[in-house]
């Protein structure tokens, strides 16, 4: 795959191939003024309107000729023309805080039976969404940085809203994911706020259902939950889906797994624009 970028319109003017990332283009033969760009393969490409891959961002998928960056209607974005300052083409890392919450009793949430049967499910559920990121080209990718079990019976069944949970159990510069029981109120499997920088995801191991019967949720159905709160986290809302019950945001998924799930152009892009603003992203900076 190649990315070329050309500094003028119509793929004219000086143009370069870009195999690896760019947190400059200030010194490069196109400079901070590329008009078009022409990509081979299937590959994603980010192009921001900052250096350092900040500021405003837009997302472009090969195959694809983009003539004029600066139109939406030709594939690119309005206001890029003539401003774009830096080119990502790898996955920008995300650490993430997990805290395991267990009860005073020792039990575990859902179905898990100690730690390590805790620690072991939750590192194939950041696989899952990892996998689903590289599926849809989301070029993000998430790292477990920690991992803690903490005792509190109060926030091993949370109510609706999430939990607000001590600032012990927080990291700067990571996102905080609690894997909890349940949730009070029946129907409810996760919880994040939109944008939630600086707060938590919440899951739950268990599903409670109307007719008081209860079941653990699999790992593929935990994965889509995660990432579906990861894209609220991250400023994408429930109206992004466009109605497509296959999007990672459509707002009802019970029972669903993340490989039955997609996410569209406009809402990675957007994931992205959030994330660039705040210093929960990693790579190269």
């Amino acid at each position: 795959m190649t990315v070329t970028l050309f500094a003028d319109k119509d793929f004219k003017g000086g143009s370069q191939s870009f195999a690896k990332n760019k947190a400059s283009l200030k010194d490069t033969k196109v400079g901070n003024n590329p008009s078009s760009i022409k990509i081979t393969g299937d590959e994603p490409v980010l192009l921001f309107k900052k250096e350092d891959w900040k500021g405003s961002v837009l997302y472009v998928k090969g195959p694809k000729n983009v003539d004029d960056l600066g139109s939406k209607k030709a594939g690119g974005k309005s206001g890029f023309k003539n401003g774009i300052t830096s080119l990502r083409r790898t996955p920008f890392e995300l650490d993430l805080n997990i805290t395991i919450v267990q009860n005073s009793k020792g039990e575990f949430p859902g179905d898990w039976t100690s730690a390590s049967h805790a620690e072991n499910s939750i590192g194939k559920i950041v696989g899952l969404v990892n996998g689903f990121y590289s599926d849809n080209g989301a070029l993000l990718s998430l790292s477990i940085a920690h991992c803690t079990v903490r005792t509190d019976d109060d926030k091993f069944v949370v109510k609706r809203g999430g939990a607000d949970y001590p600032g012990s159990w927080k990291r700067s510069g990571e996102i905080d994911v609690v894997f909890v029981h349940d949730f009070k109120k029946v129907g409810t499997q996760a919880k994040s706020k939109p944008p939630g920088l600086g707060k938590s995801i919440t899951v739950a191991a268990m599903a409670d259902f109307t007719d008081g019967t209860s079941a653990a949720r699999p790992i593929s159905e935990m994965a889509r939950s995660l990432a579906h709160e990861l894209g609220h986290y991250c400023g994408i809302h429930h109206p992004s889906a466009n109605k497509v019950q296959k999007n990672i945001m459509f707002k009802e998924g019970n029972g669903d797994s993340i490989s039955d799930r997609v996410i569209s152009a406009d809402q990675i892009e957007e994931m992205h624009t959030t994330l660039s603003k705040n210093i929960f992203r990693k790579g190269d900076r």
